[in-house]
């Protein structure tokens, strides 16, 4: 029988890897299982295969370049004719080479490749701009060849349409799906205001803006009596950073906690133990924390961006992360307002009504696949 590709190789880490972990989930369940997963070698989806038994999984290279260009010029074509695959689905990424009689079905979540007008650039040194802007001609390269591509919201079609060069029409939409890890609440009727928990989900790269944190931090103690901002990376991770400020011991101390990387499975603790989701990105395609946000009943603070905006409306606070003191007056403001956190909530209730659950999601993209 010939086989579907299903190609995770490029998630190492992040909110890609929690809906990749979802999508498996589900498929796992259906009576036709003729799917090859390619798997990386690092991050959390590197062990898939002793939870998801029922598929054959390859672990492809993913780490370093030499070995990932040796994987694809000589183990992919072995992989191809050994599986018969006639058909491919990226997930998340810029998909795989792959000859003509093959099609590539590619689910994008490149912000980076068609955000030109980000303030992320000013904010980049030279040498990694340059590097990025490399990467970012490598992968729309790659992409202009994908027979479909998928986008999770019209602003991304519309960016991804002007940066490939390609039809609106050769953009699929399909809407995200919350977690199936994440548990439905109603969101808290009051917090304690003594010390509200911010939550960031977030690892280090730099448009993430997790280096603004310190900074924040450090006008936020001036406006609340104490606070505490729980972040998924680790104490050394984060010192690594250049911080837009110098280093501040006692602030780090007293209002940072690490955690590390989640795994996906783990995502709901960290939601049942915090006020606000924030969120100071400067590029996302449609942050999955959102919508898991709005499934748990938690309240967002997000970048003032037009991906925040199309994807959260009413249902969040929106600040400037690179003015680290407006951004903690709107953090202190609203952890000081019971009635307008529990109003964000509601608003999170509403858009949640309109996204699919991860079954349906899933079903979307295999009529795509399978047509």
């Amino acid at each position: 029988m010939d086989k579907i590709l299903i190609d995770l190789s490029p998630l190492k880490s992040g909110g890609g890897c929690q809906l990749a972990y979802n999508f498996l989930t589900v498929l796992s369940k259906l009576p036709q299982q003729n799917f090859v997963i390619l798997k990386p070698d690092i991050g959390p989806l590197a062990q898939i295969d002793t939870q998801f038994t029922a598929f054959e999984i390859i672990t492809a290279p993913t780490s370093k370049v030499l070995p990932r260009l040796r994987f694809e010029r000589f183990e992919l074509p072995r992989i191809y004719e050994k599986y018969a695959i006639k058909k491919i689905f990226t997930f998340f990424g810029p998909g795989l080479p792959h000859p003509a009689h093959i099609k590539s079905i590619v689910s994008v979540a490149y912000p980076i490749i068609c955000y030109d007008d980000s303030p992320f650039w000013e904010h980049l040194p030279f040498k990694a701009k340059m590097k990025q802007k490399a990467v970012n001609f490598a992968r729309k390269n790659r992409l202009k060849k994908a027979d479909v591509i998928i986008a999770e919201t019209p602003v991304m079609q519309k960016r991804l349409s002007d940066a490939l060069h390609r039809a609106s029409t050769d953009i699929k939409i399909i809407e995200p799906a919350p977690s199936l890890f994440v548990t439905e609440g109603q969101g808290k009727k009051m917090i304690d205001s003594s010390c509200p928990q911010f939550l960031i989900l977030s690892g280090t790269l730099p448009h993430k803006n997790v280096w603004r944190l310190i900074e924040i931090a450090q006008h936020l103690s001036k406006l609340l009596p104490d606070f505490k901002l729980t972040i998924t990376t680790t104490l050394e991770q984060f010192r690594a950073l250049p911080h837009s400020v110098a280093f501040d011991g006692a602030i780090v101390e007293k209002h940072f906690v690490f955690k590390g990387t989640v795994h996906p499975s783990q995502i709901g603790t960290f939601y049942e133990n915090t006020d606000f989701l924030t969120i100071l990105s400067d590029l996302e395609s449609f942050s999955n924390n959102y919508m898991e946000a709005w499934k748990a009943g938690v309240a967002i603070i997000s970048s003032d961006r037009d991906f925040a905006r199309a994807a959260c409306l009413n249902s969040a606070v929106y600040v400037e992360p690179h003015h680290a003191a407006e951004t903690a007056q709107k953090m202190a403001a609203i952890a000081k307002d019971n009635a307008a956190r529990y109003q964000l909530i509601q608003e999170g209730k509403k858009l949640l009504q309109y996204l699919p659950d991860p079954q349906q999601r899933t079903q979307k993209i295999l009529d795509i696949i399978l047509n």
